[in-house]
């Protein structure tokens, strides 16, 4: 029997009340229209915001007023917080005891820049069951991502081996890889993460096969895509457009210098949305290129109309890359590499091109093959047509989870 999906209690977890980044901004949206559906929604989080979009859809909204990690001044609470937040799992042990744990799921999202791993002990220790959308690599890696920031490249060692404990991977430094690790083995150990769950939602079938391995034997996983915020509109004439366009942070991981110097190669016209440490360094590289900084979401689908292709070149794994389905709902068609989840969006030589990974030369050929006149406009034309076939909606989304929640509680109660 089915828990009917009205009478189920949702709590979102997520360190941040505001959007500020993607895990952010799929939480906030799935809590808004589980709310605007009817839902008991409570959004449980470590560091306030200033938006009212979650008040303003009638969300229980919890927040602890602290500091996220990175930005507290005081960096003894700063690491000590960071490690197992007490305060957050005496907060969130108040407001389990409201809740009936057989029609309650915790959703949780985010916990590494505030929160940490004390209020999924707390959640397991009273009996809820927990559904973590796997954002990143943070439950099996460190650093969260398998890179090896010092060398720019994907990591292959075995988290938390010996090999992994004396690899200075770190894009800060040695002393902080030694306090990450000390937090993943106070997450495993202690915060029951992520060994006192059973439940995972993966949002590709690349992020899935990498992290599989280091969930529970008993772990039950579901692939839900992240919702993508697109109205449909006629697709983008690109039989004109002759720029490539990169989206995303200006760091070093994301590709950004390797498309820089590829524009430069083939004389290419470009521009980088987006805001980061190398942004000198890219207009130093390709000199004819402009960097917007950061776009709001209606301006960048208005700065996706006069791209030729978006490029995503990243080095990391990643789990998805939405701005990938953004451009190919525009009709835009998109570069990916062959190392990143980004991958599973592009079929290649039909709605993009893929490279191999990191791979300059491999780059600037697929940048040659996109420029040749037609090539861009047939691929455009299929990446929309495939995208609005089945587009993710906020709702389509939603309703996954729906099934999704009624799921896991029914299983209790057998």
């Amino acid at each position: 029997m089915q828990v009917p999906s009205e009478h189920i209690n949702i709590i979102i977890v997520n360190d941040f009340q505001d959007v500020n980044g993607g895990a952010g901004k799929v939480a906030v949206a799935e809590t808004v229209s589980l709310a605007k559906k009817g839902h008991s929604v409570t959004y449980f989080c470590a560091v306030d915001g200033t938006s009212r979009e979650l008040v303003d859809a009638g969300v229980n909204v919890v927040s602890l007023h602290q500091s996220d990690i990175l930005n507290d001044l005081n960096r003894f609470r700063a690491v000590s917080q960071g490690l197992w937040n007490w305060e957050a799992a005496r907060e969130f042990e108040k407001l389990l005891e409201a809740y009936d744990r057989n029609r309650t799921i915790i959703h949780l999202h985010s916990w590494t820049k505030a929160l940490s791993s004390s209020v999924v002990k707390m959640a397991v220790e009273k009996g809820f069951q927990v559904l973590c959308t796997m954002h990143d690599y943070f439950l099996a890696c460190p650093n969260g991502g398998f890179f090896d920031y010092n060398r720019s490249r994907i990591c292959t060692v075995k988290p938390l081996s010996a090999r992994c404990l004396v690899t200075d991977c770190d894009n800060r430094s040695y002393l902080q890889k030694c306090w990450r690790i000390a937090r993943q083995l106070v997450q495993n150990h202690f915060g029951m993460v992520p060994k006192g769950m059973h439940h995972f939602i993966a949002v590709s079938n690349f992020s899935r096969e990498i992290l599989k391995p280091y969930l529970p034997d008993k772990a039950i996983l579901y692939l839900i895509d992240n919702p993508v915020d697109v109205d449909k509109a006629p697709p983008t004439n690109i039989s004109e457009n002759n720029l490539f366009i990169f989206v995303g942070r200006l760091t070093r991981e994301k590709g950004c210098l390797l498309f820089a110097e590829a524009v430069r190669r083939i004389a290419a016209k470009s521009y980088f949305i987006g805001e980061g440490e190398l942004r000198e360094p890219i207009l130093q590289v390709a000199q004819d290129s402009s960097v917007t900084g950061w776009l709001q979401h209606d301006k960048l689908m208005e700065a996706m109309q006069t791209a030729r292709a978006l490029v995503f070149p990243s080095l990391l794994y990643e789990t998805q890359g939405l701005v990938v389905r953004e451009a190919m709902a525009c009709g835009i068609p998109v570069i990916v590499p062959d190392s990143s989840a980004a991958r599973d969006m592009v079929i290649d030589g039909v709605t993009g091109f893929w490279f191999k990974g990191g791979d300059l030369s491999d780059l600037v050929k697929v940048m040659q093959m996109m420029s040749v006149q037609g090539v861009a406009e047939r691929m455009g034309k299929a990446a929309y047509d495939i995208y609005w076939s089945s587009p993710f909606t906020i709702e389509r989304h939603v309703g996954q989870l729906e099934l999704c929640y009624s799921s896991i509680l029914s299983a209790m109660q057998k």
